[in-house]
């Protein structure tokens, strides 16, 4: 799409060089014949599904971190929440110490321990997406992501 869009303006501005016949009176008419650049790249966002934005989201080889950050974000809180849950499922089952606290304290580790794990993965699944919209938001103040500009 990005290269025929700029076959597109260049297509353009050959015919108003001719007509035209100077280069900035050229440019100005190519560009006002485009219209506003934030115009432009939201009817082209809008005319993408959002099936095939996702798919692109997913698949699209340059994100490839920001998925394996996410994924494994994902996977750490389910691990963590998998040793949490149990371990408080036994301590309201034993309701009270029993004999000298043993299987409490063990059961209370086992619950810091999962908690710290838990919050990890969360942590890693906001740093994975937290790095996506940056690498966004920079995209977009690139100078080749749509401006039309001398």
């Amino acid at each position: 799409m990005r290269e025929e869009l700029l076959a597109h303006l260049l297509d353009t501005f050959a015919q108003e060089l001719q007509s035209a016949g100077g280069a900035d009176a050229a440019m100005g008419e190519t560009i006002r014949r485009f219209g506003d650049c934030d115009d432009l790249a939201r009817e082209l966002a809008a005319s993408v599904p959002a099936l095939e934005r996702m798919a692109f989201l997913l698949l699209n080889p340059e994100s490839r971190m920001w998925r394996l950050l996410c994924g494994f974000g994902v996977l750490v809180t389910s691990f963590g929440t998998t040793m949490v849950l149990p371990a408080l499922a036994k301590l309201k089952h034993l309701g009270s110490l029993t004999g000298n606290g043993q299987p409490l304290m063990t059961l209370v580790v086992g619950v810091m321990i999962g908690t710290v794990v838990a919050v990890a993965g969360v942590h890693l699944l906001g740093w994975g997406i937290a790095r996506k919209v940056r690498s966004a938001a920079g995209a977009a103040g690139r100078p080749d992501s749509g401006t039309i500009g001398a």
